[in-house]
């Protein structure tokens, strides 16, 4: 049992390090545009994001009970098309001596902006490529829907709250029972 809580504090540990290493340099990216905070609004077409993310198992023989599943990051590609329309793909990657994960997916969301504040709701798809050592990789199929608020601190830098509702299903065994998840997510951006 103590080996189990050392890896996820291992995990935590580094999921924490990477996202305060992503939020100085953002911090001191920023540092240059306090001036511009002072003009019109005016957001970029395309940024970079990073989130901080934990998931619920909603797949528990005891209806009512909920598992947090454990803490990870993805990395988001931000392409605003128009005032009204976000496309976002998204990856992740995970390494461990005898594990590995990898996600790669896409997201389309539909906006309605009010000043700095964007309230975003739309759909991600994804696929999960796990492999344990000594076993074969196992793929798993993603579909969320998803709402979320983003606030829009000068030009560059934002910071949102997302909520997806997560369906997964593996498809190299379909014997397994397919997951629901919610998996809420603190998202930092940084707009170009």
């Amino acid at each position: 049992m103590s080996i189990l809580l050392a890896k996820k504090m291992n995990k935590f540990k580094t999921i924490i390090s990477k996202l305060l290493l992503f939020i100085i340099s953002i911090f001191l990216l920023a540092l240059n545009d306090l001036q511009a905070q002072q003009q019109e609004f005016c957001r970029s077409k395309a940024g970079i994001g990073v989130s901080a993310n934990t998931s619920f198992d909603h797949n528990l023989k005891y209806k009512g009970n909920f598992e947090l599943i454990d803490l990870f990051t993805n990395i988001y590609i931000t392409f605003d098309i128009n005032a009204f329309l976000r496309i976002e793909p998204v990856f992740d990657f995970w390494f461990e001596k005898s594990f590995s994960h990898h996600m790669l997916g896409m997201g389309i969301f539909g906006k309605l902006n009010k000043n700095n504040l964007t309230f975003l709701y739309g759909v991600r798809g994804m696929r999960y490529k796990e492999k344990l050592e000594y076993c074969s990789p196992h793929f798993y199929n993603v579909f969320a829907p998803c709402i979320g608020l983003e606030y829009l601190f000068g030009n560059h830098l934002s910071l949102a709250c997302e909520a997806d509702f997560v369906f997964i299903y593996n498809k190299s065994r379909p014997d397994d029972k397919a997951k629901y998840m919610t998996k809420p997510a603190i998202i930092f951006r940084f707009y170009f």
